[in-house]
């Protein structure tokens, strides 16, 4: 089959309704195939529509061809799902409690009160025997469950339960005193 062949497209639906669809979608790779769908309703050849989206003219004819026998669905890219992840659904939220519920000197032989990935992927490794490198959990912590590194202090014992409030007291007066020295 040559990338030359002129393919005509078919209309499944009205322009209006393509432009809509292509306001609605937040997946650029799927805007970029409605705007060469547009781009075909307007009347352009295959050859304008290639150069005006700078694509190669094969890759237009496939995205011309999917719409053609698919529709709006042959638009929307069909990856495989991939490989299956190594901690099921259940096995993550229970990680996902144990990181931000407990300390991993209560879990594992460490002295650490705070988790980091490589601590996170020591205890998983163990805990549901499986193999993750520093990597792959990174991407789970930080991506997946959204946790960010903080700066762990210490809390002192020392500091009143009201320390907000003692705080905002103090500062009142300090600025109600410093108003009036330079009033005098």
């Amino acid at each position: 089959m040559a990338a030359t062949s002129k393919v005509s497209v078919l209309f499944h639906m009205r322009k209006e309704d393509l432009e809509k669809q292509m306001n609605d979608t937040d997946d650029k790779r799927s805007y970029e195939h409605l705007l060469a769908i547009k781009l075909a309703y307007d009347g352009k050849t295959q050859k304008e529509i290639a150069s005006a989206l700078s694509r190669s003219l094969t890759t237009i004819y496939h995205w011309l061809n999917d719409w053609n026998e698919n529709g709006l669905y042959g638009i929307f890219p069909n990856f495989g799902g991939g490989r299956p992840p190594h901690l099921n659904t259940k096995e993550m939220d229970e990680l996902y409690k144990v990181i931000t519920k407990q300390k991993p000197c209560d879990l594992m032989d460490t002295d650490h009160v705070f988790w980091d990935v490589e601590l996170v992927r020591k205890y998983a490794n163990t805990k549901y025997d499986v193999n993750y490198t520093y990597s792959g959990m990174w991407k789970i912590v930080r991506q997946k469950f959204e946790l960010n590194y903080i700066t762990p202090f210490s809390k002192d014992y020392r500091k009143p339960d009201d320390a907000v409030e003692i705080l905002k007291k103090d500062l009142r007066t300090s600025l109600k005193s410093s108003t009036k020295k330079k009033r005098l």
